[in-house]
């Protein structure tokens, strides 16, 4: 993840869930596929997912769906227009 995703998503994931620590991590099956998800950091516990990313076929391209993801998001909630 680039720095400028970086702090795209961890803004992002402030408009939507409000000021605090946030668990932004990627996994994958043997490097064949890829998710990112978020989740909310409590210092000495993770929250249950709060978004998760399609499969992707690499990290590049998960880290970017979690960036799209997010702001397509932030932009609704900052919109205050009911989701369609």
């Amino acid at each position: 993840m680039s720095a400028t995703q970086s702090k795209n998503i961890t803004a992002n994931c402030t408009i939507i869930w409000g000021a605090g620590e946030y668990d932004i991590d990627i996994e994958t099956d043997d490097y064949v596929n890829y998710i990112c998800y978020v989740k909310r950091d409590f210092g000495n516990a993770f929250g249950p997912p709060l978004t998760v990313t399609a499969v992707c076929s690499s990290s590049e391209q998960a880290w970017s769906e979690l960036d799209r993801m997010l702001t397509v998001w932030a932009r609704q909630v900052q919109s205050r227009q009911p989701m369609s």
